[in-house]
């Protein structure tokens, strides 16, 4: 059995790990543990230089999204305090 560009193994974990977390199956601290595992493999696959610039990107890419993540939650409980 193959795996198409689309459906890397790595692309299949996250899928999974995705689907798990939003069926309750896991946590956000287990999800996170998951997707850290995933992204430490993927590191280890290429040299230490270019791991390190990835990781960097990766630091950068987590803050802003987590801003946005803020700001989406505090947008809905906003929301929820008008209609609630």
């Amino acid at each position: 059995m193959g795996r198409s560009a689309k459906r890397c193994l790595h692309c299949s974990i996250l899928s999974e790990i995705g689907r798990q977390l939003e069926t309750g199956m896991i946590d956000g601290q287990q999800a996170l543990d998951d997707l850290v595992l995933v992204v430490a493999d993927i590191l280890a696959t290429v040299p230490p230089d270019r791991a390190r610039g990835m990781m960097v990107g990766i630091v950068k890419t987590l803050s802003v999204a987590e801003a946005r993540a803020r700001e989406r939650m505090k947008g809905r409980s906003t929301l929820q305090r008008k209609h609630g």
